[in-house]
């Protein structure tokens, strides 16, 4: 599984490139962890990308993330606001600042 985020607005307006995990890099149990959470996070993708328009519309300065999830054939994006992520989107987020490489 391939995950890829950017980052998007926040006070300063900010755009930043790409980040991206192949979860085949990683240690086992981390990437089961990833997958776990991605899976968990599509299931909940419907109402966050309402919240997340929402958001945007009200708080313009709230910092959303654009999130690709690519399982071999099939990939899912996601978009999500710092304000108001659904726990699960807000649990794949967390874990993908922590594997970033870098």
């Amino acid at each position: 599984m391939k995950l890829s985020m950017t980052t998007h607005g926040g006070w300063a307006g900010r755009f930043a490139l790409p980040a991206r995990i192949d979860t085949a890099a990683l240690a086992p149990a981390d990437a089961a962890e990833g997958t776990r959470l991605a899976i968990a996070a599509e299931g909940a993708s419907r109402a966050e990308e309402a919240r997340a328009a929402e958001t945007k519309a009200r708080a313009p300065e709230a910092e959303r993330y654009a999130i690709t999830i690519d399982h071999g054939d099939r990939s899912v994006s996601l978009t999500l606001s710092e304000a108001t992520a659904e726990p699960a989107c807000r649990a794949l987020l967390d874990w993908m600042r922590a594997h970033l490489p870098g």
